[in-house]
């Protein structure tokens, strides 16, 4: 006679083995699945852009993209050359490089 759990119980354990192991997948899985199929068009895409932009409080088109990236720039680059001559540390730095 056969017991059914005992069955079960190796059946399982062999199946997580194969799994584990590659032996074994699963159709339509995130990790063989193939993940292109889950990408949106690029319709679709420029559809969602303009919200998803504003969601996330940037511009829009890739020029003003740009344009907004190098004004943020500028502003952190000039206060950094503010700050960068009065630091004690540098100037330390540099008169040790000189000797």
């Amino acid at each position: 006679m056969l017991d059914r759990r005992a069955l079960e119980v190796c059946v399982l354990s062999h199946v997580a083995q194969a799994l584990a192991g590659t032996d074994l997948y699963v159709e339509h899985s995130g990790e063989y699945g193939d993940y292109r199929k889950q990408l949106l068009s690029l319709e679709e895409c420029d559809a969602r852009l303009p919200d998803y932009c504003e969601s996330l409080g940037l511009p829009a088109s890739g020029h003003d993209f740009v344009a907004s990236l190098k004004e943020k720039l500028t502003v952190l680059s000039n206060k950094v050359d503010q700050k960068f001559l009065g630091n004690g540390d540098f100037r330390s730095m540099m008169t040790a490089l000189r000797t």
